[in-house]
């Protein structure tokens, strides 16, 4: 019996931890924000009345709380 039997071999491949460029609570607070564009947006639908460059913020929200998601691992 040699010293190495008594050891699990290492795996094949050794994968580092994924590093985050992003805290948690920054991605919440951006997330936070963005949606009260969404709120903002969605009481001006339910009075009949989004203006183009309104709709063009919420489309640009959407697109941030997906790069939010992404920036903290969410695929969603």
């Amino acid at each position: 019996m040699e010293l190495s039997d008594l050891f699990p071999s290492k795996p094949e491949a050794f994968t580092k931890n994924e590093r985050r460029p992003f805290h948690a609570a920054d991605i919440l607070r951006a997330v936070a924000f963005e949606s009260t564009i969404v709120l903002l947006a969605a009481n001006d639908v339910r009075n009949g009345f989004l203006r183009d460059a309104d709709h063009e913020r919420l489309s640009v929200a959407v697109g941030r709380i997906q790069a939010a998601l992404d920036a903290g691992g969410i695929h969603g």
